[in-house]
């Protein structure tokens, strides 16, 4: 895969910005971003920005198809706007992931997923062990579930490589300073 481009799904984003700026020296890297919550003027010039919405069926229409391996990070992170607008927030969080998994099957590429601690609810023990049972107390935990679930599946039934990461309290520089979600700021 190493001749093959990189597609980072949220790249303009927080997370994705920062896997943008390591990738983006040693490989061609394409973003497919909405940018509603993003900063696109952060991505370095050699980047392609495709701007489109994750949730829409067409939203990897017209991407090149020499992607090796797709990071997908565009979500819904808010877990409030996941309580406000399920409907709009399972379209991002599972649609989109499914979308992002159809890419991947159809050019033979891996896929990285970032699912969240949020599969865990309310603990009965901290630290989490990875093995704690998956409870959420929210659509957006719920849907990160999901989501996981089906990238296994997919893993499974299509023999796609891909890997998910659950993600606790990510931080660090150029994350926004209003985030909702961040434990540090």
């Amino acid at each position: 895969l190493a001749d093959r481009s990189v597609l980072i799904t949220g790249g303009a984003g927080f997370i994705g910005n920062q896997l943008v700026e390591e990738l983006s020296g040693a490989n061609e890297v394409i973003v497919l971003d909405d940018c509603s919550t993003g900063c696109p003027e952060r991505l370095p010039p050699d980047v392609q920005l495709l701007r489109r919405d994750i949730s829409e069926s067409d939203a990897f229409a017209r991407t090149p198809s020499d992607i090796g391996i797709v990071y997908h990070l565009a979500a819904n992170v808010s877990v409030d706007r996941s309580f406000a607008e399920p409907i709009w927030s399972h379209s991002v969080n599972v649609t989109g992931t499914l979308s992002a998994l159809e890419f991947a099957k159809a050019h033979n590429a891996r896929l990285v997923f970032a699912s969240s601690a949020a599969v865990y609810g309310m603990p009965d023990n901290v630290p989490i062990s990875e093995d704690a049972p998956p409870e959420p107390c929210s659509p957006y935990g719920a849907e990160k579930l999901a989501a996981e679930h089906y990238v296994r599946l997919y893993n499974q039934l299509y023999d796609i490589e891909t890997v998910g990461l659950r993600l606790f309290n990510v931080y660090g520089p150029g994350q926004p300073p209003n985030a909702s979600a961040g434990v540090i700021t």
